[in-house]
């Protein structure tokens, strides 16, 4: 659902049954999210739905925590690639309207590198 595949499990018939659940809504509207690379609106989504997200529950929190590093990442690899240089200041803000320290920016810039998600000379 949220890796790189043509197959998307909420088409399959048996899930169709539960398409009206507010459960599967949500988590179809994060999906969508997701692929769109739409970071603001999916923080917001994760912050104005984090009660029916589960958010208390740690596997679901410790998962969400991951979708969400790996769309950052992803955007950053966008917003990267025109630029030779940008100050993690500006970053920040493009990146998540300023939501994430500069800290939290650099490991996950070195995390993305690490990692090979992002081509940096």
């Amino acid at each position: 659902m949220l890796l790189p595949s043509s197959i998307n499990v909420l088409d399959i018939q048996y899930v169709q049954q539960y398409k009206n659940d507010p459960d599967f809504v949500l988590i179809k509207r994060l999906i969508d999210l997701f692929h769109d690379k739409d970071i603001h609106k999916f923080e917001l989504f994760m912050e104005r739905n984090e009660r029916f997200l589960m958010m208390g529950d740690d596997f679901i929190k410790e998962h969400l925590t991951k979708v969400l590093t790996s769309l950052r990442i992803q955007v950053l690899s966008d917003i990267l690639k025109p630029s030779t240089r940008i100050s993690t200041r500006i970053l920040s803000k493009q990146l998540t309207s300023g939501k994430i320290s500069t800290k939290q920016l650099e490991i996950l810039i070195a995390t993305a590198i690490s990692a090979k998600k992002l081509d940096i000379r």
